[in-house]
């Protein structure tokens, strides 16, 4: 029987591949998580905690693809010219809500008030009787964000995919043009290369 394996490519013309690869995961599960939280609409038993993390996750993993980073290439003005002005709107929206609230405390979708309480009927006597801060929450974008959310993840991981593709068939080109013993002479990925992930930051 024929045996199918893979040696790893640390070569810095998969770069491209390896971010736009990235970059699907984030869309798709971005598309899960607001697939979920239409589903919760109508369910019952769902609980605000994890309609709140969904939601912050959801925030957060959509702004990945659109955020420069040091070890991943970012979508531009290339994909933001897919959305018409419909979703235009929708996309700076989530943005924003991810840079003002979900990863950062900016605004009244989530306000601390300090109050001072006391009883009505004895405030002359007894003063006030304590001091509280009330907490107001907006958890959960309605079904119409959520949808449309969808719709821009529809045309994003098309366009991601596309570029997949040419990048697939770019690198394999690269790959054929090595000497053969040069590639098989890779790592199979059998060990781990990161053995602190978190403090080793990935070439692509």
């Amino acid at each position: 029987m024929a045996m199918n394996t893979f040696v790893e490519l640390d070569l810095p013309e998969t770069a491209d591949l390896a971010s736009y690869t990235g970059i699907l995961y984030d869309l798709e599960t971005v598309d899960q998580f607001a697939a979920k939280l239409l589903e919760a609409r109508d369910d019952a038993s769902w609980d605000s905690v994890t309609t709140d993390a969904l939601n912050t996750a959801m925030l957060v993993r959509y702004a990945r693809p659109f955020s420069r980073s040091n070890a991943r290439r970012a979508l531009g003005a290339e994909a933001v010219a897919l959305f018409d002005k419909r979703l235009a709107a929708v996309h700076l929206y989530i943005l924003a809500l991810r840079n003002k609230y979900a990863a950062h405390s900016d605004n009244a979708y989530e306000d601390n008030r300090p109050v001072a309480r006391y009883w009505v009927e004895r405030v002359q006597e007894e003063g006030i009787e304590q001091i509280q801060c009330q907490q107001i929450r907006t958890l959960g974008l309605g079904p119409p964000v959520l949808e449309a959310v969808r719709e821009l993840i529809a045309l994003l991981k098309s366009h991601v995919q596309g570029k997949i593709d040419v990048e697939r068939s770019r690198v394999l080109e690269i790959v054929r043009a090595k000497p053969l013993s040069e590639i098989l002479s890779r790592s199979t990925g059998a060990s781990d290369p990161h053995p602190d992930p978190f403090q080793t930051r990935r070439p692509y």
